[in-house]
């Protein structure tokens, strides 16, 4: 995935809204996958700054994404990109695309072009998805297992693979235990 694993999200849409709306400080625990559902008061603010044309293009690098990326690459696996489009920002897949083609492309190929931008990310096959949503739709019925980012609002999620950022030192072995899932067929449904 590119929110919340190697792209800012949360951070970026703080920033727009605090800059918007000076009065706004944010400091509600996060319970919610959408940001816009911890912050009533500004939700309406939440979901105009994610739905701006240039959003996603502007998100912030996480820490560790490079490194991360490459290690996974030495250890023998092809990385690739499965995230969901905002339909409410019409420049939303483009932008990512572009912000690939900014941040990767440069230094690992044609990962823009290799991205995949779907909302039904269990029809694509792979061995595993480093998600921070939680409750990913249809999961239960993907080829893949799903590795969990953890953060407040996904602490709940249906998973034993968990890793505390894109740059946690258990990530490899975490794509391991999927590998060895997706070669019996099992998947998620090793669970």
């Amino acid at each position: 995935d590119m929110d919340g694993v190697i792209a800012g999200f949360e951070a970026h849409a703080i920033h727009r809204v605090e800059t918007m709306r000076p009065g706004f400080t944010a400091d509600a625990p996060r319970a919610h996958f959408y940001i816009a559902d911890d912050y009533p008061d500004y939700s309406d603010d939440f979901r105009y700054v994610s739905a701006s044309p240039g959003f996603f293009r502007e998100l912030p690098v996480l820490d560790g994404v490079f490194d991360a990326w490459q290690s996974t690459i030495d250890a023998g696996w092809q990385p690739r990109i499965l995230s969901s489009p905002l339909r409410s920002n019409p420049t939303c897949e483009a932008d990512k695309r572009l912000w690939l083609q900014t941040h990767f492309d440069p230094w690992f190929g044609p990962v823009s072009e290799e991205a995949v931008i779907a909302k039904e990310k269990h029809l694509h096959d792979g061995i595993a998805l480093v998600d921070d949503r939680g409750d990913i739709p249809f999961a239960h019925q993907a080829p893949w297992s799903h590795i969990v980012v953890d953060y407040p609002h996904n602490i709940d999620a249906d998973t034993d693979l968990r890793i505390q950022n894109i740059a946690d030192p258990n990530l490899l072995a975490m794509i391991d235990i999927a590998s060895h899932r997706y070669i019996r067929g099992l998947g998620r449904k090793a669970l």
